[in-house]
């Protein structure tokens, strides 16, 4: 954990560290040796309660793929590629890092959190494999991505997007309907 200034031992008033021996002094009492957990102003919050999942917090996903697919589309540019492969559990730790700055590392702390968002993701990735495209509207103008679906592994959803140039209909080879 981090902490803004160092917390305070038992016994001692404010911030910083009080009575705390160095080298081969010795401590007057034994509390001295124990850290005592605090808030330090600033600080961040070790209260372990996990956010809500409103309905408007998980209708703000689409906005993260778009702009997960904005940034991977840069990068595979460069290398030629055509496709995307995104998975729902990839999204899910991105859309909760970015709403809540809860890492996937603190996925057991929130397993709840975790669960609902992934859970929503998976049924997101579902109505785009069925829609077959996703699409939004920007300044640019219309963008669009064919959806396919890769693979399923233990219940993470993998989906591949292909962008689809403008006036260019969508039409998915054989190989990659059969596998939706």
């Amino acid at each position: 954990m981090r902490f803004n200034g160092a917390a305070p031992l038992l016994g001692g008033q404010g911030h910083g560290v009080q009575n705390y021996p160095t080298g081969n002094q010795r401590c007057q009492n034994t509390s001295c040796l124990l850290l005592r957990m605090v808030r330090p102003a600033g600080g961040i919050d070790l209260t372990m309660e996990s956010p809500d999942v409103s309905h408007s917090a998980l209708a703000a996903i689409p906005s993260s793929l778009r702009t997960m697919l904005e940034e991977l589309a840069g990068h595979a540019e460069d290398r030629g590629r055509c496709s995307l492969l995104i998975s729902s559990n990839s999204l899910a730790n991105r859309f909760i890092l970015e709403r809540w700055g809860i890492r996937p590392s603190q996925r057991k702390r929130y397993r709840s959190l975790y669960a609902a968002v992934r859970r929503h993701c998976r049924t997101l990735f579902e109505y785009y494999v069925a829609r077959g495209r996703f699409e939004w509207k920007d300044g640019a103008g219309i963008h669009v991505w064919g959806v396919y679906k890769y693979d399923r592994v233990r219940g993470n959803m993998i989906l591949g997007f292909v962008r689809i140039p403008d006036g260019t209909p969508l039409f998915l080879s054989r190989r990659r309907r059969q596998r939706a």
